[in-house]
């Protein structure tokens, strides 16, 4: 199991990376294009060669790879992995270019053929004693079925006809787009190295990274809601729809203030929910995954932020706001671990997390053009804070936190909906993003805060 949890690792390392670096241009530049299956089409056999390479490189580096390793037996893993990464590469640039093309339910049936797939061939495989190489089996049949589902109605231009960008433009958003999320990459694990390199014993990184995983639930949300965004904002401002591009941007952001109450509950919940999900051996304090909850909110809503810069044509601001997030937490966790150690750690996420998430959200919506919802702001911090301090005052546990997590949760959406924080505006923004609607209308007069 730990040669494959290295093997895997590395490989998913360079996938992602690749995935980073063209991810985000593919969405823009097929969304804002008058002729977008030729875009595609360029896009999609870029990222694919970039595949190719990579898995050429890797298979031939695997005995090189183990060696620096000091593991030799994790040479035949990488070289059988090194196939995953080109069928990776295609089927994450199919699923972008769905994306791009209003084509939303492709890319949530890509990802969910993804994981059956794999959850089946794994379960299989391993009954017929595969070991190992049933599980890397696994992970490539999931690739193929992932690219297979992606490319469902897509009928590309293969050939460079006079649509097709040039690398110089692709570029121009893929590389400071690719920056940022390396920076965020890093930064997201940086308080858990940086607790391990300052002395930690081994048992508290493990709880701590334990924590970390299980508060990044967010994170899954920003990863399906902001391509949406980006892709939907594009086109509007592609069709000159100015104002609906404005009042998307602004109510992005509303939506993602609206996840505070109920970040807030499970923030005071955490150590109830987490001893469920994780045994009673789990005993980090409260304030821990309380602290990390927050910083995902945070990220949350910074991957917002970013979506609409990339679509407004503002990529490059997205790079200098990751470096400077990296930048100011090695200095903070040098001096805060020492001297609190996870308390300190998680502290210095939450508040970086939560104020390059506010800066850059502003930001962001004065590139738009439109103002910043303050008073959703306000209100959904007033519904926030006794959300959380009651939480923490019933301090549930066992089966019982479950259930008080819902009610808690149940009169949050009554407070939110009772302060008109939800209301027809949100249902517009959601008709908006439903597959099959790239013109759909979204009323400016509609939207609240």
């Amino acid at each position: 199991y730990g040669i494959f949890v290295l093997a895997t690792a590395i490989v998913l390392w360079v996938e992602w990376t690749l995935a980073s670096f063209f991810s985000r241009a593919t969405v823009r530049m097929v969304s804002d294009s008058s002729a977008p299956m030729d875009v595609a089409g360029t896009m999609v056999k870029w990222e694919f060669g970039v595949g190719i390479a990579a898995g050429i490189v890797l298979g031939l580096g695997a005995p090189s790879i183990a060696a620096i390793l000091n593991e030799p037996a994790v040479a035949a893993p990488l070289r059988l992995l090194a196939i995953d990464i080109p069928i990776f590469s295609l089927g994450q640039a199919l699923r972008n270019s769905q994306v791009g093309i209003g084509r939303f339910d492709h890319r949530a049936a890509a990802s969910a053929a993804r994981s059956v797939m794999r959850l089946v061939l794994t379960l299989l495989l391993l009954h017929f004693g595969f070991s190992i190489t049933g599980a890397l089996l696994a992970m490539i049949g999931a690739s193929i079925a992932e690219a297979l589902v992606a490319s469902r109605g897509l009928r590309l231009g293969w050939r460079n006809g006079p649509a097709a960008p040039a690398f110089r433009l692709v570029a121009a958003y893929a590389v400071p787009t690719f920056l940022f999320a390396a920076a965020v990459r890093v930064f997201d694990r940086l308080d858990l190295l940086m607790l391990k390199a300052t002395g930690a014993t081994t048992a508290s990184a493990g709880l701590y990274g334990a924590t970390l995983t299980a508060t990044r639930i967010p994170m899954l949300l920003a990863g399906s809601i902001a391509p949406l965004i980006l892709a939907t904002m594009t086109m509007l401002l592609r069709s000159r729809e100015t104002e609906a591009a404005r009042t998307m941007a602004r109510q992005s952001v509303r939506v993602t203030l609206l996840f505070l109450p109920f970040a807030a509950i499970g923030a005071g919940s955490a150590p109830g929910l987490l001893r469920l999900a994780l045994g009673r051996e789990y005993i980090v304090g409260p304030f821990v995954p309380s602290a990390l909850i927050a910083a995902a909110a945070g990220l949350f809503l910074l991957s917002v932020a970013v979506a609409i810069l990339t679509a407004a044509g503002k990529p490059g601001v997205t790079s200098v706001v990751g470096g400077v997030m990296v930048l100011a937490a090695f200095p903070a966790h040098l001096f805060m671990i020492p001297r609190f150690g996870p308390e300190g750690a998680s502290a210095v996420t939450a508040v970086i997390s939560v104020i390059a998430a506010g800066i850059t959200a502003r930001i962001a919506l004065r590139v738009v053009p439109t103002k910043f919802p303050v008073a959703s702001l306000v209100r959904c911090t007033a519904i926030a804070l006794p959300g959380y301090l009651l939480a923490v005052w019933l301090g549930s546990e066992g089966p019982i936190v479950l259930l008080t997590v819902t009610v808690l949760s149940l009169f949050a959406l009554l407070a939110l909906y009772l302060v008109r924080e939800i209301g027809p505006a949100e249902l517009k923004l959601v008709a908006t993003l439903r597959p099959g609607t790239r013109e759909a209308p979204i009323d400016p007069d509609s939207t609240v805060g």
